[in-house]
């Protein structure tokens, strides 16, 4: 629902969402032997993302360098983010 164009993309979104943060890296990459909570169909769409002008980071001093554009921010490989 996330990458435009993508399959189950909302087109109500237009050319997508400015920013998108969270936690859960391991449900936006493809299941393999060593990332047994990813993707079934195989898709990784942190590089669908990457491919469509998103800056993706994974943690805070990498966020402070962004200026401007789209952002993809996931903040933990595993499931939810630490409280």
């Amino acid at each position: 629902q996330a990458v435009p164009g993508g399959a189950g993309f909302n087109t109500a979104l237009g050319d997508g969402v400015d920013v998108l943060m969270g936690g859960g890296a391991n449900h936006w990459t493809p299941y393999s032997a060593s990332n047994k909570g990813g993707r079934a169909d195989g898709r990784d769409l942190t590089a669908e993302l990457s491919a469509q002008g998103y800056q993706y980071v994974t943690t805070q001093s990498d966020l402070a360098k962004i200026e401007s554009g789209k952002v993809l921010g996931l903040f933990s490989a595993k499931s939810h983010l630490d409280y």
